[in-house]
């Protein structure tokens, strides 16, 4: 019963502190992007800028709050 409860109490301690996150994530390349908080009043928005993997031409815009997301990609020639 001891050993049931540590185990628990390891996979608890490890998803909590973002454990899980790192080691599944080991080893994926890393994206390049540039971050920004938007002043909106009464929401935290932040956006995030980024070229996607595999695209030469590509640009990828990204923001979110902590109830909505939205993303939206567009070539870089076109202004």
């Amino acid at each position: 019963m001891k050993k049931i409860v540590l185990i628990v109490s390891l996979i608890i301690s490890a998803n909590a502190g973002g454990l899980w996150s790192m080691a599944k994530n080991v080893g994926l390349p890393e994206v390049k992007s540039k971050g920004f908080t938007i002043p909106v009043e009464g929401v935290d928005a932040r956006a995030y800028i980024f070229e996607p993997l595999g695209t030469k031409n590509k640009q990828c815009v990204i923001v979110f709050t902590a109830e909505i997301f939205q993303m939206e990609c567009f070539d870089k020639d076109k202004k």
